[in-house]
Protein backbone atom coordinates (compact mmCIF):
# COMPACT_ATOMS: atom_id res chain seq x y z
CA UNK A 1 0.00 0.00 0.00
CA UNK A 2 1.33 3.49 -1.06
CA UNK A 3 -1.26 5.94 0.85
CA UNK A 4 1.00 7.39 3.47
CA UNK A 5 3.27 7.77 1.23
CA UNK A 6 0.71 9.40 -1.27
CA UNK A 7 -0.08 11.48 1.62
CA UNK A 8 3.39 12.36 2.04
CA UNK A 9 3.54 13.55 -1.63
CA UNK A 10 0.79 15.87 -1.66
CA UNK A 11 1.55 17.17 1.92
CA UNK A 12 5.04 18.16 0.36
CA UNK A 13 3.61 19.55 -3.03
CA UNK A 14 1.57 21.89 -1.01
CA UNK A 15 3.80 23.02 1.19
CA UNK A 16 5.78 24.15 -1.93
CA UNK A 17 2.93 25.84 -3.12
CA UNK A 18 2.11 27.78 0.14
CA UNK A 19 5.47 28.53 0.80
CA UNK A 20 5.84 30.17 -2.73
CA UNK A 21 2.75 32.26 -2.19
CA UNK A 22 1.14 32.05 -5.25
CA UNK A 23 -2.37 31.95 -6.59
CA UNK A 24 -3.69 29.11 -9.02
CA UNK A 25 -3.53 32.43 -11.88
CA UNK A 26 -0.13 32.74 -11.05
CA UNK A 27 1.08 28.76 -11.08
CA UNK A 28 -0.58 29.07 -14.43
CA UNK A 29 0.86 31.79 -16.01
CA UNK A 30 4.42 30.25 -15.16
CA UNK A 31 3.54 27.15 -16.31
CA UNK A 32 0.64 26.81 -19.10
CA UNK A 33 -1.32 24.51 -16.49
CA UNK A 34 -4.89 25.14 -16.58
CA UNK A 35 -6.21 26.37 -13.13
CA UNK A 36 -8.35 23.70 -12.75
CA UNK A 37 -5.62 21.21 -13.17
CA UNK A 38 -3.65 23.04 -10.62
CA UNK A 39 -6.18 22.42 -8.29
CA UNK A 40 -6.81 19.12 -8.42
CA UNK A 41 -2.64 18.71 -8.24
CA UNK A 42 -2.93 21.02 -5.12
CA UNK A 43 -6.38 20.66 -3.06
CA UNK A 44 -7.60 17.35 -4.16
CA UNK A 45 -7.52 14.33 -1.60
CA UNK A 46 -6.83 12.49 -4.66
CA UNK A 47 -6.60 8.27 -4.53
CA UNK A 48 -3.58 8.42 -6.88
CA UNK A 49 -0.46 10.26 -7.46
CA UNK A 50 -0.63 12.81 -10.94
CA UNK A 51 0.02 10.75 -13.95
CA UNK A 52 1.80 13.38 -15.83
CA UNK A 53 5.51 14.16 -14.16
CA UNK A 54 5.80 16.83 -16.44
CA UNK A 55 3.02 18.82 -14.86
CA UNK A 56 4.25 17.96 -11.10
CA UNK A 57 7.58 19.35 -11.98
CA UNK A 58 6.07 22.13 -13.69
CA UNK A 59 4.28 23.32 -10.67
CA UNK A 60 7.40 22.95 -8.67
CA UNK A 61 9.58 24.84 -10.70
CA UNK A 62 7.33 27.70 -10.91
CA UNK A 63 6.84 27.72 -7.00
CA UNK A 64 10.93 27.69 -6.88
CA UNK A 65 11.62 25.87 -3.80
CA UNK A 66 15.08 25.12 -2.86
CA UNK A 67 16.85 22.08 -5.03
CA UNK A 68 16.51 19.59 -2.32
CA UNK A 69 13.37 20.04 -1.61
CA UNK A 70 11.89 19.99 -5.36
CA UNK A 71 14.56 16.98 -5.69
CA UNK A 72 12.73 15.08 -2.79
CA UNK A 73 9.31 15.49 -4.27
CA UNK A 74 10.29 14.30 -7.65
CA UNK A 75 12.05 11.41 -6.15
CA UNK A 76 8.81 10.55 -4.18
CA UNK A 77 6.71 10.64 -7.07
CA UNK A 78 9.27 8.69 -9.14
CA UNK A 79 9.08 6.22 -6.07
CA UNK A 80 5.37 5.87 -5.86
CA UNK A 81 4.97 6.07 -10.12
CA UNK A 82 7.05 2.85 -10.29
CA UNK A 83 5.13 1.36 -7.14
CA UNK A 84 1.90 1.91 -9.07
CA UNK A 85 3.07 0.55 -12.59
CA UNK A 86 4.07 -2.35 -10.76
CA UNK A 87 0.46 -2.44 -8.95
CA UNK A 88 1.85 -2.05 -5.46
Amino acid sequence: MTEPADAEFYRLLRLIWKDANLSFGQVHCKTGIARSQIHALIMKERKRIPRSRSQVQALIEACDPSADEAAAVLALWDHLRHLQRRGE
